[in-house]
């Protein structure tokens, strides 16, 4: 590593730490397709969880409910090798990657902010909901796909 770049109080993950997240990730999806698209309800992730605030058929505020986690662990799963994959260093980190991080951060704030505009615009109703639960879900995705791309401009350029 560059001893020039600010890696020096960011604490990022090894290296080797981004394939634990892509496992993660790609275990999660499976699970979202299972749980959240195809509806399968394996008995064995109904677990009694504690709530603050849970609204099905009865409103219930700080109890315990049986819940299917099956969704819950899915949305985990994906978020934190996300962040595992976002926080993670380069293997032969360089000083342009720390800077990558940052434009990528920016950018995909800024694409994130316009895309919720326009849907905002031409979505109406509930599926207002669906386009920002959307949107969460692809902020790491997004932000990923930025900084790879910039660093393969980056190698190019140097």
């Amino acid at each position: 590593m560059d001893s020039s770049n600010t890696t020096s109080f960011i604490k990022l993950f090894p290296w080797w730490v981004k394939y634990v997240g892509l496992t993660m990730i790609l275990i999660s999806v499976v699970g979202m397709y299972s749980f959240l698209y195809i509806g399968e309800k394996p008995m064995w992730l109904y677990r009694n969880v504690f709530t603050f605030y849970s609204e099905y058929i009865v409103s219930k505020t700080f109890t315990l409910i049986n819940n299917h986690q099956g969704d819950e662990v899915s949305i985990l799963l994906y978020f934190t090798g996300s962040w595992l994959c976002m926080a993670s260093v380069m293997k032969n980190e360089k000083s342009y990657h720390v800077r990558n991080r940052y434009r990528a951060f920016c950018v995909c704030v800024y694409m994130m902010m316009l895309l919720f505009i326009v849907g905002y615009i031409f979505f109406h109703g509930i599926i207002i909901f669906l386009w920002v639960m959307g949107l969460i879900l692809f902020v790491p995705i997004l932000y990923l796909l930025i900084f790879y791309i910039l660093n393969a401009y980056s190698v190019k350029k140097t």
